[in-house]
């Protein structure tokens, strides 16, 4: 699942994915994304999400699915700088903008982490 309240990021994130061969919901804010992950739970693996977004952000959604949907991946994903400096040692996230090869990579990473861990 891709979250952003970017319509932008969205559209060109979920065409990457989708052309690279996965699945792809869509939601435009963190509230959204967790009424999809309620009525899809066990289709949905791995979730990238905007670290900053109105109303609730990337990081409490995570939080969040740490209790609900403890088994779902989740990668962070900013154009903030200062952000993108204090996660960008983590393997969970990736930096705005990103291209494609990189965008698929991490989903992949998340997907065989995942794997690894059953």
């Amino acid at each position: 699942m891709l979250v952003d309240d970017d319509p932008v990021v969205l559209e060109v994130a979920e065409m990457i994915l989708v052309e690279a061969g996965f699945s792809v919901f869509t939601a435009r804010n963190a509230i959204e994304a967790m009424g999809l992950l309620d009525v899809y739970g066990d289709a949905i693996r791995v979730v990238v999400t905007d670290v900053n977004m109105p109303e609730m952000t990337g990081f409490e959604l995570a939080e969040r699915l740490a209790t609900s949907h403890a088994a779902v991946r989740v990668i962070f994903m900013s154009g903030n700088s200062s952000i993108a400096r204090d996660l960008c040692a983590k393997d969970s996230f990736i930096a705005k903008p990103f291209g494609s090869k990189a965008l698929t990579e991490k989903v992949r990473e998340a997907f065989e982490k995942m794997c690894a861990a059953r």
